[in-house]
């Protein structure tokens, strides 16, 4: 359905029948595969719900980080962080996603998906590095807001907030630089007083 409220009654409605009527995965199923880009998402998202996501939802979940509704996406960026937290093959295509798909809408969502899964990790940072790098001003606040979530940031890392923080065309690009420095700061404070 193209309305939103019909869709999550939907999704609600089958949560409730899928314990009695197995015809409700078989259903799924079928959407899942389908050629109804709306349809496909609105079965990720109530298979999700049933059941922990499996690697089989990649695919939509992928093609919903591009989705021109917002809840939809942070949807699908929820859903592929609980799947990467129980299946690793995840973690891969969140990296591929935020290094190269064309679209910058999926970058940023695929950013924010490694800061839950494995923002600590050395192909996070190189992610975020490259992020924040890009021409485009709104890749870059996703990068920061990644970064600032670092318990203890590399000096690259550090380094390159300094640059932002003092010439950055962006202003909002160059607050975050600062707050995610002091951040840093504080818990490197935090860490030798320990």
């Amino acid at each position: 359905d193209p309305d939103a409220g019909v869709r999550q009654a939907a999704s609600d409605a089958l949560a409730r029948l899928a314990p009695d009527h197995g015809i409700v995965s078989e259903v799924l199923r079928r959407a899942l595969h389908g050629d109804d880009r709306r349809r496909r998402w609105a079965a990720a998202f109530a298979k999700a719900r049933l059941a922990p996501p499996d690697p089989g939802l990649l695919p939509v979940l992928v093609d919903a980080l591009a989705a021109p509704e917002p809840d939809v996406r942070w949807a699908a960026a929820r859903i592929l962080v609980d799947l990467g937290r129980l299946h690793r093959e995840a973690l891969p295509v969140a990296l591929g996603l935020a290094r190269g798909d064309p679209n910058p809408v999926v970058r940023r969502m695929a950013l924010f998906c490694l800061r839950e899964l494995a923002p600590e990790e050395p192909a996070t940072l190189e992610v975020l590095l490259e992020a924040s790098r890009d021409h485009d001003p709104r890749l870059r606040r996703a990068a920061l807001s990644s970064i600032a979530a670092l318990e203890t940031p590399p000096a690259a890392i550090v380094e390159r907030l300094t640059r932002l923080r003092e010439s950055d065309p962006d202003r909002v690009v160059r607050r975050l630089a600062e707050t995610a420095l002091a951040l840093g700061s504080d818990q490197n404070i935090k860490a030798s007083s320990e």
